[in-house]
């Protein structure tokens, strides 16, 4: 294994199995992207010193670097060494220990994980995205059969309360039928008993009672003129 190997594998498993690790994928993101902005900065201007000091008390160095694990291992692989100068605290790579290979190949990992870590994030959002669709396809299908349930419900409803008017107007129609077929019957009088009594209130054809009763007047009449007494015709004597 050569010296690049060495190194390449370092640097490998400083970023895989703890920078990586952290809980939070966005801790592990500004890590890499802060230690990638380093070592680019030191490859772009080798001969200016200030890219190649790190204040400790720097916010962002504090945060995305010292506090991250595995954060401050990756730039003491690379070089780095803590310095105090005028009761300031930095990290340093001088220049007996800046080795350009070694600075090339830890560019190559961190842009290879910044390119992974950019292709999860997309993949993550995809699905993110995917599942926001989902659940919005899955809510608008819920509400649309609970719409239609409810619109198959009030349709019953609708019918039913149609069926039943009907059924009312169908009753009503049959009762006002069957009523005015029995105020149409006529109610047969009474004609006594059959078997020999006279009858009562039977009329011969052509004839009323009120013919009966004139019949009886003039029968009435006739036994005037019947009167078989001759001195009922007699004039009056004076006497």
């Amino acid at each position: 294994m050569t010296s690049e190997d060495v190194i390449h594998k370092k640097l490998h498993d400083i970023l895989l199995k703890k920078i990586s690790h952290n809980k939070d994928p966005t801790v592990a993101a500004n890590c890499v992207k802060i230690l990638q902005k380093v070592v680019e900065n030191i490859l772009t201007n080798p001969d200016v010193p200030k890219y190649r000091s790190l204040p400790s008390d720097n916010a962002r160095i504090r945060r995305d670097i010292r506090e991250v694990d595995g954060g401050l291992d990756f730039l003491l692989a690379l070089g780095f060494r803590k310095k105090v100068v005028s009761f300031k605290e930095s990290f340093t790579l001088d220049n007996d220990r800046m080795d350009t290979t070694k600075l090339k190949i830890a560019q190559t990992l961190l842009n290879e994980f910044v390119q992974r870590a950019e292709t999860r994030r997309e993949t993550a959002d995809r699905m993110m995205m995917r599942e926001k669709i989902e659940a919005q396809l899955y809510e608008k299908r819920v509400r649309q059969d609970i719409e239609e349930d409810w619109n198959n419900r009030r349709r019953k409803s609708m019918l039913a309360r149609q069926s039943q008017e009907r059924k009312k107007e169908e009753d009503k129609l049959r009762e006002e039928q069957e009523r005015s077929e029995m105020e149409g019957l006529v109610p047969m009088k009474d004609t006594g008993d059959l078997r020999g009594k006279p009858y009562r209130n039977v009329y011969r054809l052509g004839t009323s009672h009120d013919d009966d009763c004139d019949d009886d007047n003039n029968d009435e009449d006739d036994n005037d003129f019947d009167n078989d007494d001759p001195a009922a015709y007699d004039e009056p004597r004076h006497t």
